[in-house]
């Protein structure tokens, strides 16, 4: 398997009892975690036992550590240097009253010359793997045409493509098409322009996403409710995720992609590696921070994730996509 990010971070984590503005605030020791999405999957893969390579933009001194971070975990990274630093993002919880902060900073902005060795390292891979991971944002200096010239090489890799990205990212891979499309349900409701309060509506928009190109499924991630399944030819199905207490919400989308590519890997059909994938970012939110998911925890959740059908056709026109003028 591949797993490749064009945006990863290294992420930074602390606690404080209150935040207050325009104060000096101390905070607890901080924790460093590797982040970004095709980098979280990589590390819960990793962790599943499943063979993984990390192919990831790296530049500066945060890219070196987040290399080592990775590296110290098993995980075999494949850096492409870059000319700018490699982003960081900062969580601080306040410890009164359980909320969470996270600042998510926007990263480098990537030269031709960057693009172009993302690209070779690419092409190095074509026809190698079975799954290939594309998940995380996309920075600055990478255009639609940029994002789709990567998706195409990304898509030469593999069998099967998996996109979990946002914006005008992910409006572009799937007009090219992929395997999979993971967006979160704020996603996919900024893709379609328009509010998605019910499940009717939500179906329907993924409809139209997996419509918009070659796609087989629309996978489309609703927090703590689970994960909604739109596979072409296929009714939609719900995948109720068990009732948690939940101690942090970093990574819980990647951790449900990284369930779901590893039990593909392993042979199984997509309802069940939605299913593991639900128990997946289920068992991400019962660890502090950016831990992620566990195998034992995985385990333990996945009887509780229950599956119900419901008929595609009711959502039929109950949504229609505004058409925007091309950038």
């Amino acid at each position: 398997m591949l797993t490749i990010t064009v945006n990863p971070s290294l992420d930074l984590a602390t606690e404080i009892p209150v935040l207050v503005a325009d104060r000096k605030m101390h905070c607890n020791q901080p924790t460093t975690e590797p982040g970004g999405g095709g980098v979280n999957v990589a590390r819960i893969a990793q962790r599943l036992g499943v063979e993984v390579i990390a192919l990831l933009t790296s530049g500066g001194g945060t890219g070196a550590e987040l290399v080592q971070l990775l590296e110290a975990e098993g995980v075999v990274v494949e850096p492409v240097p870059i000319s700018g630093s490699t982003r960081q993002s900062v969580t601080v919880a306040e410890t009164a009253s359980g909320r969470q902060f996270r600042f998510v900073l926007p990263g480098p902005e990537l030269t031709i010359i960057d693009l172009a060795a993302l690209k070779e390292h690419l092409v190095a891979h074509a026809g190698v793997h079975a799954i290939t991971v594309l998940s995380g944002s996309f920075p600055r200096g990478v255009s639609r045409a940029d994002a789709a010239d990567l998706a195409l090489a990304a898509a030469h890799t593999c069998e099967r493509l998996i996109v979990d990205t946002s914006g005008d990212a992910l409006a572009t891979l799937a007009e090219i098409g992929a395997f999979a499309l993971k967006p979160s349900v704020n996603e996919l409701a900024s893709w379609a322009g328009h509010a998605l309060p019910t499940e009717v509506e939500i179906t329907a928009a993924a409809r139209l996403l997996l419509n918009s190109g070659p796609n087989q499924a629309v996978i489309v991630s609703l927090a703590a409710a689970g994960a909604l399944l739109v596979e072409r030819g296929e009714p939609t199905r719900r995948i109720h995720a068990p009732s948690v207490v939940a101690l942090s919400t970093i990574g819980a989308g990647d951790s449900l992609v990284a369930g779901i590519v590893t039990t593909l890997q392993r042979g199984d059909d997509l309802l069940q590696a939605v299913r593991v994938g639900v128990a997946a970012g289920t068992a991400a939110v019962l660890r502090p921070a950016s831990q992620l998911s566990q195998p034992a925890d995985i385990d333990r959740l996945l009887p509780l994730v229950q599956v119900s059908t419901f008929d595609p056709e009711v959502a039929a026109g109950a949504f229609t996509r505004p058409v925007s003028p091309s950038p």
